[in-house]
């Protein structure tokens, strides 16, 4: 149990305790009815306050609602304690005793002492045997699969990758203090069975790592800074997008050698300053695909490199513009016969779905001019191949045929919905030059899921963006 579940189970008993006493107050106004619930008051505050300055740059009340909503089970724990205690609280205060006000008061006090204490007792037993693991919200669901938690990162995390010895790889980024840096965390399997999470890189220089591939033992980061100068009322933006590949010079573990391999990307700017170059992806032949969003929700991009596939050579001398008209392409994947697809994420206005395309050379897919599934008149943009529902938010995929799973999910796309918090599996065949989707199954509940990667074994690992839990996915064909 961490100081977030710790959180919210006193938030929830002093929000209780505290309307408790209030409706005590109200029931006989007297100076010691009303100092108790002005107590609670603020104690509940305080607690509020504390949570600001132990969560800086986040909305952590909106962290705290996203967790419980997802079901993990330590938050759900311990919003069901902080319950338990502040309802068997109100009771017992609430109960008539037929003795003098003193001792009725007397046995108030002590009621609130011991409810504390009992809490706080019970807290710290958890914390120190750390007894429920699992998480309630998660399940596989696509039969043969099973799913676990086989580690955690410290921050909200980003994107997964993995090695070709099947070791996965979360990349994050901090605000802290002022420190703004990135973090790539690589879990290795021991002979336990169990991972074991180490850093290997840290640096301002990775900082916002949207995009994370890795090839021959080397790490490649699709990172973005954000420069901006003030001239004569206006703002400009300095291209401060870039892909960094990260190396291990003298093999002890950690990457102590950076290098830009593609710069002079428009990365993140404003309006809509979240959005920048990000998911990489390697071809069979070495070339490199990145995907970069637009600065806006809906206007014409204004810069060439913005809401577009780009492609780098296999030695990074050259960059064109592979595919054109995308909002925010976030995950990137390339399946049988080194097809791409990509996931690019809807406009605000309408909300009409996450786009699934099918990526093609040339091809431009409507971005600001066209919007999904709406005749705008418009004609000559290449459609999404599927779109995701309206409440959803399409992040994170990857190709499923791979290893053992070849044979079963040779056309099929494991996606990750953030939203929705589950992976969906997307089974395809051939319309024509592009594809359609044929089935849509789903392969696991993940709460809160923001990227998903399958290894060339088969195995596939997904990463909680809010729960910050690395999950590894396994398949046995004879399981039912």
């Amino acid at each position: 149990m961490e100081f977030n579940h710790l959180l919210i189970f006193l938030l929830t008993y002093l929000f209780i305790a505290t309307c408790a006493l209030f409706f005590s107050a109200l029931r006989k106004n007297n100076i010691a009815n009303n100092s108790l619930a002005v107590l609670a008051l603020g104690l509940l505050i305080a607690t509020i306050v504390l949570g600001s300055k132990a969560f800086p740059n986040q909305n952590y009340l909106q962290v705290l609602i996203t967790e419980v909503l997802s079901r993990d089970a330590k938050s759900v724990l311990a919003i069901f304690m902080g319950a338990m205690f502040g309802i068997l609280w109100w009771i017992a205060i609430s109960i008539y005793h037929p003795m003098s006000s003193t001792n009725h008061m007397k046995l108030k006090t002590a009621a609130v002492i011991a409810s504390l204490f009992g809490a706080s007792v019970s807290v710290f037993v958890l914390v120190a045997f750390d007894i429920f693991r699992a998480d309630l919200g998660t399940k596989a669901v696509e039969p043969g699969f099973t799913i676990e938690t086989i580690g955690e990162v410290p921050a909200l995390a980003i994107r997964v990758s993995v090695d070709d010895e099947d070791n996965p790889y979360v990349v994050y980024d901090t605000y802290d203090n002022g420190y703004q840096y990135g973090t790539v965390v690589k879990f290795s399997r021991q002979a336990d069975g169990k991972y074991l999470a180490k850093t290997v890189a840290e640096s301002a220089a990775i900082h916002r790592p949207y995009g994370i591939a890795i090839r021959n033992k080397k790490i490649y980061i699709s990172r973005s800074g954000n420069l901006i100068h003030a001239k004569n009322g206006g703002l400009e933006y300095t291209n401060a997008g870039a892909v960094t590949e990260l190396q291990d010079l003298d093999d002890d573990g950690y990457y102590e050698y950076y290098n830009d391999v593609v710069t002079n990307l428009p990365g993140a700017r404003g309006p809509s300053t979240q959005h920048q170059n990000n998911g990489l992806a390697f071809d069979s032949e070495g070339a490199l695909y990145i995907t970069s969003g637009v600065n806006s929700d809906r206007e014409a991009p204004e810069e060439k490199l913005e809401g577009v596939i780009l492609k780098a050579s296999p030695d990074f001398s050259t960059l064109t513009s592979f595919a054109a008209g995308l909002r925010n392409p976030f995950g990137i994947a390339i399946g049988l016969d080194q097809q791409i697809f990509i996931t690019d994420q809807d406009i605000t206005e309408r909300n009409p779905g996450d786009e699934l395309n099918h990526i093609r050379k040339g091809h431009h897919y409507g971005h600001p001019y066209q919007i999904a599934q709406i005749d705008t008149g418009l004609r000559g943009f290449t459609p999404p191949i599927h779109m995701g529902q309206p409440d959803g938010n399409l992040v994170g995929l990857d190709y499923m045929g791979r290893g053992r799973l070849y044979e079963k999910y040779k056309n099929s796309l494991a996606v990750g919905d953030l939203s929705r918090n589950q992976i969906d599996l997307l089974e395809l065949e051939k319309d024509g030059e592009t594809f359609k989707v044929r089935e849509i199954r789903t392969l696991a509940k993940v709460p809160r899921v923001v990227d998903v990667v399958v290894s060339d074994k088969g195995t596939i690992f997904a990463v909680s963006r809010f729960l910050k839990k690395l999950y590894r996915i396994s398949y046995n064909e004879n399981r039912p």
